[in-house]
């Protein structure tokens, strides 16, 4: 919840919202270039991970090196 301030006094409180965090899985390139569920390619929050269907990815230029990605599944936005 949140309140605003100003000369004529404090608004009242906002509704109350919640919201989770989702984490973006970052490619790093760091085993090969295919883009599956079981490859170590990806990092997440700094630590070695495996890409989890409708996780957030980014490309980006930290990658090991220049790639052609293989996607070995079908894409959905």
């Amino acid at each position: 919840m949140v309140s605003a301030t100003n000369a004529f006094g404090e608004s009242v409180n906002s509704t109350e919202a919640s919201a989770t965090p989702q984490m973006i899985v970052v490619w790093t390139g760091a085993t090969n270039a295919n883009w599956n569920f079981t490859t170590t390619n990806w990092s997440l929050g700094g630590t070695i991970a495996t890409y989890a269907n409708i996780a957030v990815a980014r490309f980006d230029d930290t990658a090991l090196g220049n790639f052609t990605i293989s996607v070995a599944t079908t894409c959905r936005r």
